[in-house]
C-alpha cells in the first residue's frame, strides 16, 4: 500500500466521525454512527469538492470542527509515545498532542486532492450490546486502486464513541506512527520530535 493511498484511506476513515453532532451528543451505536456519518460527509464533499480545492483552509476548518471531536487524540498520542511519554512533563506531552493533532488535520486535508468517487462498504459489527470497545470494519472501493479495508477501533466514553486507532489495509495508524517516531525519540528525545512535527506542519501549511 503506497503512502498516498494510506493517506487517502486515513482521510476517508476520519470522515466517518463528522456528522456534525456535538461531542457529547454522539450516536450510541458505533456502527450506525460510522455509516450514517460517512454517507453524509461524502455527499457534502462530492457537492463541494471544487470549493475545498480552491480554499484548502476551509476544509481544514471542516476537519477540525467536525472530525476531531470524535477522535481521542490525547489517548492516541499517549499510545504513540509509549514509555517516552510516561516520564515526560505534562506540558511537553500536551505540546506533542497539539502538533500531532495539527498534523492529522493537514494530512487529511491534503488528501482531499486524491478524492475521486470512492464508495464505502460496511460489514456488520459482531459485538454484544453492552460492549464498550468495538471494531467497525469497512472497505473503501472505487477509484483506480483495489479495495482498501479500513477498520475503526472505538471505545465508549462519557461523550459517546471515540476512535482510538484506525487500521488501514491491516496496518495500525497508531503502531505506524509509534514506529516512525520511535527512532526520532531515541535519538533526539520528545523535544526533538515536537520540533520535527512543527517543521512538517509549517511545510504542509504552505
Amino acid at each position: 500500500m503506497t503512502l498516498r493511498n494510506c493517506a487517502l484511506a486515513a482521510w476517508l476513515g476520519a470522515l466517518v466521525f463528522s456528522a456534525g453532532l456535538l461531542a457529547c451528543d454522539a450516536e450510541p451505536d458505533a456502527a450506525v454512527l460510522v455509516e450514517s456519518s460517512t454517507e453524509l460527509v461524502l455527499d457534502r464533499l462530492r457537492a463541494d469538492k471544487q470549493r475545498y480545492l480552491d480554499d484548502p483552509a476551509s476544509f481544514q476548518a471542516l476537519v477540525n470542527e467536525l472530525v476531531l471531536p470524535h477522535f481521542d487524540v490525547e489517548q492516541m498520542g499517549r499510545m504513540i509515545l509509549g514509555s517516552y511519554g510516561a516520564g515526560a512533563e505534562t506540558e511537553q506531552v500536551q505540546a506533542f498532542v497539539d502538533q500531532f493533532t495539527l498534523l492529522l488535520i493537514r494530512t487529511y486535508s491534503s488528501a482531499l486532492k486524491s478524492f475521486q468517487d470512492q464508495q464505502v462498504d460496511y460489514a456488520p459489527v459482531n459485538a454484544p450490546p453492552e460492549a464498550t470497545r468495538v471494531v467497525v470494519r469497512t472497505r473503501v472501493v472505487g477509484g483506480s486502486g483495489t479495495p482498501i479495508p479500513v477498520d475503526y477501533r472505538l471505545a465508549l466514553s462519557d461523550c459517546g464513541w471515540k476512535v482510538q486507532d484506525v487500521r488501514i489495509d491491516g496496518i495500525s495508524l497508531v503502531v505506524s506512527y509509534r514506529s516512525e517516531y520511535g527512532a526520532i525519540l531515541e535519538r533526539e528525545g520528545l523535544g526533538g520530535l515536537i520540533g520535527r512535527l512543527q517543521t512538517r506542519n509549517e511545510a504542509l501549511a504552505l
